[in-house]
């Protein structure tokens, strides 16, 4: 199992290679799981010839394969991100409506 080099990641319009395998495509700015945050765990969790497997051979998405290895992280790091959105600009949960 060979695990990732940080040397070969490339990073271009939104997609993130290694060397010529597309590895994930980062679309929007302000998201849970940015690009930094998406390397430092693959880079810890994760040997090529795995995550490659699961994505090109199984088909499962980039963030769903992280989720799927490391729940805790990804909820983690969903938490933080809503209590972020929540301190700077007020968004409160919506209270659901309870009819009798």
């Amino acid at each position: 199992m060979t695990k990732f080099d940080k040397s070969k990641f490339t990073y271009y319009s939104g997609y993130l290679m290694y060397g010529d395998q597309f590895v994930a495509r980062f679309k929007y700015s302000r998201v849970p799981v940015s690009k930094a945050v998406f390397l430092k765990q693959l880079l810890k969790n994760h040997t090529v010839e795995e995550y490659f497997h699961k994505h090109q051979v199984q088909g499962i998405a980039p963030l769903t394969i992280l989720e799927q290895a490391d729940r805790k992280w990804y909820e983690t790091t969903l938490a933080k991100w809503k209590a972020k959105i929540e301190e700077r600009y007020g968004i409160r949960p919506i209270r659901a409506m309870i009819t009798l």
